[in-house]
């Protein structure tokens, strides 16, 4: 799909996982590695419950994790760290070139200062949201097989659609799971309640002064996982591989009529 000069996406975030690292012992020498691009640093503790088995007899243990969060001075864009995962996320999307570049080149300055021994899992994913021009309604933007039920005579106030698909990928990961969810709900346009501790960066001005109306948000998360050797060039073509069956999905649940608007 070619750029669009008024594409919906208002947030972005790519991701890999690595096997487990003292991130405290090395945040201070990444942030000198990356301060050019994202001079602000802050940390936020997140509470986790995790479940394990002793035997038969499940127990559960509640462990926090630290994040920190390195984010440009215009608050576009940031990189967040914990002890398993970087992600690169921006509320600017631009192509997918300077976005998947973004994540391989911090990636490329962690693995200089914690000589990572491999990688576990890469994954994308788009937030796009869609509001109806004047005298406009989402039918015309979304296709029939996302709204869900209908009922004459009866307003729709919300709505969600889920479908998971396994998506050919490669190169180092043959084989993906790709989540696509389209939510239609009256009010402001917030994010999803799992993204809200890193949702530190600002929205554009577009999408900040949109007042509270009947819109529609496509959630599109693609990711691989399995053991996948430390290899950027492999960790591009990987991403641009996500990249291409999430624009699948985005160009499946949109109508023409809205991707023209789009353009």
């Amino acid at each position: 799909m070619s750029k669009m000069s008024n594409a919906p996406v208002f947030y972005a975030m790519a991701q890999v996982h690595f096997a487990p690292i003292a991130v405290a012992n090395y945040s201070s020498l990444f942030h000198d590695a990356v301060r050019a691009k994202f001079p602000l640093k802050s940390s936020s503790v997140i509470r986790r419950l995790e479940l394990t088995h002793s035997g038969n007899m499940p127990s559960a243990q509640i462990n926090d994790s630290t994040l920190w969060l390195l984010t440009a001075a215009d608050q576009h864009s940031g990189l967040i760290l914990d002890d398993s995962t970087l992600t690169y996320h921006t509320t600017r999307y631009d192509t997918k070139v300077p976005f998947i570049d973004e994540l391989l080149e911090a990636l490329s300055h962690l693995h200089k200062i914690a000589k990572l021994d491999h990688l576990s899992r890469f994954g994308m994913r788009y937030l796009d949201a869609i509001f109806p021009k004047a005298n406009r309604n989402l039918d015309e933007y979304l296709v029939g097989s996302v709204h869900g039920v209908s009922k004459p005579l009866l307003e729709r106030r919300q709505a969600m659609s889920e479908s998971i698909f396994r998506t050919q990928c490669s190169p180092l990961i043959e084989e993906g799971t790709l989540v696509s969810r389209v939510y239609q709900l009256h009010g402001k346009l917030e994010f999803p309640p799992e993204l809200l501790p890193t949702s530190n960066l600002k929205l554009l001005q577009q999408f900040e002064e949109q007042e509270t109306a009947h819109h529609a948000i496509i959630d599109t998360d693609h990711f691989v996982e399995g053991m996948i050797p430390m290899d950027l060039a492999g960790a591009k073509a990987q991403l641009e591989s996500l990249h291409q069956r999430c624009s699948d999905i985005f160009r499946a649940v949109t109508t023409e009529f809205a991707q023209e608007c789009w353009k």
